[in-house]
């Protein structure tokens, strides 16, 4: 059953007419039509992606599971649409969509849109169960960046910059086949890594500095996420100590992945090890997230969720200590959750690595 018929079950569990899907990644999952502008109508017996002209003749080369419609104003072919189908119960999504148009589709249907978080919702759902295909996409990703890692590992040297490294990543991963062309990628140098996301400055690599890279390759729009911390010289023997408990954080809470297990059980095993060696103030994300055509999707490890781990769970595991304006260290992999533990998707090394 294809991923439209399968919300078309939902769709009649909850006697939803039609539902409309606007938001660029849902209409990607549904149909792998790539467009910033588009909607995808859902009915009992339809399924049509209205483009308008720029994206229509390309979008029938590669659309699955819908019939692509040109159309120079979406919300007039939406309005005729209506008026033929006399759906009743509208559904739309709820996250993606902005106040402004949902008013908008609210007058389009002359009904109003109703039920749109439980669609969201059952959307999340199917997302968030990779199939075999999602995961082999993933593993690529996740292979580029490992060669990736390799080839920055000979790049870093002292008076390169920051930015230097963000360009080196982006241009290497494309070369070896990634579709991430944003480049948006953090590099953090020295004191700049007592951050999670990095300082304000480009600043340049010094010896004896932490230099950590948060990055990912991306494939058929899957996107993979890694985090490495190197050292460029010899390190101070804290330095050397704060490496080694992120690295214990990290394996013993990967030791305790499988199914049904909480999430936040994984979370705190992590965050009681950086405490345990008195850190525990300098550790202030959760551990991992799940990810697939977005970087941060659910379900998510940290204090607060609600979450168990299920089979086909795509999950980083990143604990991280950061001293302000000194240093910091974090260490990122990438596994999907199985029948009965984990696999690893990372293959890069987690010693720590003086260049």
């Amino acid at each position: 059953m294809n991923r439209v018929d399968k919300l078309r079950e939902y769709m009649r569990e909850k006697e939803i007419d039609l539902a409309i899907i606007e938001s660029e990644v849902n209409r990607f999952y549904f149909t792998e039509v790539r467009c910033n502008m588009g909607t995808l109508l859902i009915t009992e017996k339809e399924a049509l992606l209205i483009l308008d002209p720029r994206f229509s003749e390309s979008a029938k080369k590669v659309a699955i599971n819908c019939e692509v419609v040109e159309s120079k104003d979406r919300d007039i072919f939406l309005y005729e649409f209506m008026r033929k189908n006399k759906g009743k119960r509208v559904a739309t999504e709820e996250e993606y969509i902005t106040v402004k148009r949902r008013n908008e589709l609210n007058t389009i249907t002359e009904y109003g849109v109703i039920d749109s978080l439980s669609l969201d919702n059952k959307i999340k759902q199917m997302r968030r169960r990779k199939d075999s295909k999602e995961v082999e996409y993933l593993r690529k990703a996740q292979s580029i960046a490992d060669e990736t890692f390799l080839h920055m590992l000979e790049f870093i040297e002292p008076g390169r910059t920051e930015n230097d490294l963000k360009m080196e990543l982006g241009i290497t991963m494309v070369k070896l086949g990634s579709e991430n062309y944003s480049m948006n990628f953090l590099v953090a140098a020295g004191e700049n890594s007592g951050f999670p996301h990095g300082g304000v400055k480009n600043r340049r690599i010094e010896k004896g500095d932490f230099v950590t890279m948060d990055f990912g390759g991306c494939i058929h729009g899957y996107s993979s996420d890694m985090t490495r911390t190197v050292a460029v010289g010899e390190l101070t023997e804290e330095k050397k100590q704060v490496y080694q408990v992120v690295k214990e954080a990290q394996e013993k809470a990967m030791r305790k992945l499988a199914p049904n297990v909480p999430c936040v059980m994984i979370d705190s095993i992590a965050r009681d090890v950086i405490g345990s060696y008195g850190y525990q103030d300098y550790f202030g994300h959760g551990l991992g997230h799940s990810l697939g055509l977005e970087i941060h999707e659910n379900p998510r490890c940290n204090e607060t969720s609600k979450d168990k781990l299920e089979p086909y769970d795509i999950m980083t595991i990143e604990p991280g200590i950061y001293l302000p304006n000194r240093f910091g260290v974090r260490i990122e992999d990438m596994v999907v959750i199985t029948e009965d533990g984990y696999k690893n998707l990372t293959k890069s090394e987690r010693d720590l690595i003086i260049l």
